[in-house]
């Protein structure tokens, strides 16, 4: 599998993202193609890149490190992924099967990486109380529907929320993904809580990551709380890097399918039965299908189906055989399987 980074420019926190991403990969078995384009490269320069990636049949997965810096079109840049290689639920067909439930497609992987989080330390979620502070498409609202989908009860929160430390404090699981460093303070903690902060904030002072939620606050009053850095930002990797595995697991089942060889066997309704015919045709059929997609028709064949029919026709005579016999050797086609 190898997954294809889209950077435009040179942002800190898109860079120490693309390493990481990439020192996951490796460590997995999974090959990485960085495609960097500059800040002014335009957006007719990162369509045609993404353009490429998604011709490239050695690309399993796309990941495009956002926001894009002003003067890009975003929506259109992710629609433009192709939603099979779309491996952090930026298109429109990856977000319906999100929201919708319709077709398939990955969630974001910040979000599924909250999720795996709550089920490794095994923390229940059916029926809790689940509140998220943010409400991005690449975090905030998808990880509402993730915890929507095991059943939790979930609240929406955003910086205008009013009493937001009165409605974050009644929450069992408190995810904070606001992008805002701090704002969620040591009133917005409750006993027993379980917190995930998502924030990842770029301290350029620090010279390090910091989170939405004052862990210090937090650290004696909640039964547990994930760091920043080191938290949900290690499981992200690891879920982007199961994502681009699944996606070439899905990308190389289709390709197979689509290059395998299509047989029909038809089968003249005047003789269904004579010499055995049906039970030796699906032997036959089953010996095939090892190595084709066979259709067997039961249907009158007419005297000018092979001039109709747009694909080589072999004709294969009726044996008399026993019943005990009904097995008919795959004859010389001379085709290649």
């Amino acid at each position: 599998p190898t997954l294809a980074i889209l950077r435009v420019g040179a942002r800190e926190d898109d860079t120490l993202y693309e390493c990481a991403a990439i020192k996951r990969c490796s460590a997995l078995g999974i090959g990485t193609r960085v495609i960097a384009l500059p800040i002014d490269a335009g957006q007719a320069a990162l369509m045609s890149a993404i353009d490429e990636q998604n011709r490239d049949d050695a690309i399993h997965g796309i990941l495009m490190l956002r926001p894009l810096p002003a003067g890009f079109d975003e929506a259109a840049a992710c629609a433009a992924i192709m939603p099979e290689k779309d491996v952090d639920g930026v298109t429109p067909a990856s977000q319906a099967a999100v929201f919708a439930g319709a077709g398939r497609g990955f969630a974001p992987c910040t979000a599924r990486a909250c999720m795996e989080l709550l089920k490794y330390y095994e923390i229940p979620i059916a029926g809790k109380r689940a509140v998220v502070i943010g409400r991005s498409l690449n975090v905030g609202r998808p990880a509402a529907m993730l915890l929507m989908a095991e059943n939790a009860t979930v609240t929406i929160c955003h910086s205008r929320t009013q009493d937001l430390p009165g409605t974050a404090g009644r929450a069992d699981i408190l995810i904070a993904a606001a992008g805002q460093a701090g704002l969620v303070g040591e009133d917005c903690f409750a006993p027993g809580q379980v917190v995930i902060d998502v924030g990842a904030n770029w301290d350029a002072e620090a010279g390090k990551f910091t989170g939405d939620v004052d862990f210090a606050a937090a650290e004696d009053r909640v039964s547990a709380i994930s760091p920043v850095p080191g938290g949900v930002g290690a499981v992200t990797t690891s879920v982007l890097a199961l994502h681009v595995a699944e996606a070439a697991e899905m990308q190389e089942t289709a390709r197979g399918a689509r290059g395998r060889l299509k047989i029909g066997i038809f089968i003249d309704t005047y003789f269904p039965m004579i010499d055995g015919v049906i039970m030796a045709v699906d032997n036959y059929a089953k010996y095939l299908s090892q190595y084709a997609d066979v259709t067997v028709f039961t249907t009158m064949v007419n005297r000018d189906f092979e001039d109709r029919c747009p694909y080589r026709v072999v004709r294969c005579r009726s044996l008399p055989l026993r019943k005990e016999d009904y097995v008919v050797p795959a004859p010389d086609l001379d085709v290649e399987f």
